[in-house]
């Protein structure tokens, strides 16, 4: 009996280094950078709208206006941004923003060149979150 108490405690120690040694071989990836334009960018237009866009990480985002009147409204997006080119792509159903912008960043303001719904716009917002 005890000799078998002694076999299982060394094959049990074996498995649980073996576990060990795998665990410690896996590297974990390094995280992707995470791209200039992700977070929340706001501005005030010249009829007192407060209008705030979020680029999440994973692609999406949202804009949310807030009238003078007292009254909200929130378009979900997707986006596609080539960091590199400087190209954004902001894609939604009912998303007055949708369409196809040059984009500058410094790090505190965003500003899109472009076109939505078939109309030149430039937009200039500044860095909440």
């Amino acid at each position: 009996y005890l000799m078998m108490k002694k076999v299982f405690s060394m094959m049990l120690m074996l498995l649980v280094m073996s576990i060990s040694m795998v665990s410690c071989d896996e590297e974990d990836e390094p995280a992707a950078p995470v791209s200039k334009i992700v977070g929340t960018w706001q501005q005030t237009n010249g009829y007192g709208t407060s209008i705030s866009i979020t680029f999440n990480v994973d692609e999406t985002g949202y804009i949310k206006y807030g009238y003078s009147t007292g009254n909200n409204s929130t378009e979900i997006f997707e986006y596609t941004y080539d960091e590199a080119e400087s190209e954004l792509y902001i894609i939604g159903d009912d998303c007055q923003l949708s369409g196809y912008y040059d984009v500058a960043i410094t790090a505190s303001k965003l500003t899109l060149d472009g076109y939505a719904n078939g109309e030149y716009g430039r937009y200039i917002f500044n860095k909440v979150g």
